[in-house]
């Protein structure tokens, strides 16, 4: 959503890596923050590899901006894809005006 990833471009205290993730992200929140994408996805769009990415969400899972969990099929109860959410109130707090 535009309105997060600007968020993102004013937000200070972030490194590179952070706001590259970060903005793959919020690229792809809705309105409450829930990224709507693969973790592939992400790291293709924050142009780093799928592991560089794993380590940057959980930095920022450490942070408190990030917070991810586990999905499983109704259908068969495998593993899919994690959902994740970018808490938008903290990175409020984030932002230099």
């Amino acid at each position: 959503m535009i309105q997060h990833m600007s968020m993102v471009f004013k937000a200070g205290g972030l490194s590179v890596g952070e706001g590259a993730f970060l903005m793959a992200c919020c690229n792809h929140t809705d309105a409450k923050g829930y990224v709507i994408a693969h973790m592939q996805q992400i790291a293709d769009e924050a142009h780093m590899s799928l592991r560089t990415a794993q380590a940057t969400r959980a930095k920022l899972e450490q942070r408190k901006l990030v917070k991810a969990a586990p999905r499983f099929s109704p259908k068969n109860g495998a593993q899919i894809a994690n959902l994740f959410r970018v808490n938008l109130d903290l990175l409020c707090l984030f932002i230099h005006i």
